[in-house]
């Protein structure tokens, strides 16, 4: 195992969404600092570990796992996956750094603490080194758009992220700013318009897959 790889989990279940935007500002941050990374996907992987994903998490030293927040936890093809890599007899975590993230449509970033819990969890039952998470909320406000091009606001998050790699990389500990610097302060005035745009997104996300996300999150 090299010391130089890191594999990074997605737990969305839409490849290229705003899961995928935070992942590739820590992908950067990691490779500007030497090291490999890879993408693993739990959609691909939830009915049984694939030969290529459990050679990436072997290889590596660092994990990381991001994750929407579907209805009120992880989504469920991430929960199964995470269960088959504890079930995999073979596929030692032992000693590996584990990183986690979650972020969810409304912007009230506590809303992800049960998962962040739940993946401190995770890594302590399997013996890795927990650096900590970090929690984001109004990814709904985003539409997948690059962090680089959210102004002051992105810059604020690719500040945060890059604060969480130099951590995890030089003393394998998230610092307290990263997680002040995500935290989105909206004045009370604007709470409401802003709940309302987000309704809004939701229900035109569920009107095009037919169903509500948070009964599709548990199908």
């Amino acid at each position: 195992m090299t010391d130089k790889i890191v594999a990074f989990i997605l737990g969305s279940s839409r490849k290229k969404k705003n899961t995928f935007v935070f992942a590739k500002t820590m992908i950067q941050a990691f490779e500007e600092r030497g090291y490999s990374t890879q993408i693993l996907y739990s959609i691909e992987n939830y009915q049984g570990l694939r030969d290529d994903f459990i050679k990436g998490i072997q290889q590596s030293q660092i994990v990381c796992i991001l994750s929407p927040l579907y209805a009120d936890f992880m989504p469920y093809h991430l929960v199964q996956t995470l269960e088959l890599i504890e079930a995999q007899k073979d596929l030692d975590m032992k000693g590996k750094a584990l990183f986690g993230f979650s972020q969810c449509a409304f912007p009230f970033y506590r809303l992800n603490e049960c998962s962040i819990k739940s993946m401190e969890l995770f890594a302590k039952k399997l013996k890795m080194n927990w650096t900590g998470g970090l929690m984001y909320g109004g990814a709904g406000m985003m539409d997948c758009e690059a962090l680089e091009e959210m102004g002051k606001n992105g810059q604020k998050m690719i500040k945060a992220l890059n604060l969480a790699v130099e951590g995890i990389t030089q003393t394998g500990k998230v610092p307290e700013a990263s997680q002040g610097l995500l935290a989105m302060n909206i004045p009370g005035i604007f709470r409401r318009p802003v709940m309302w745009f987000i309704n809004r997104n939701v229900k035109k996300l569920e009107k095009e897959i037919g169903k509500p996300l948070d009964s599709q999150a548990y199908r």
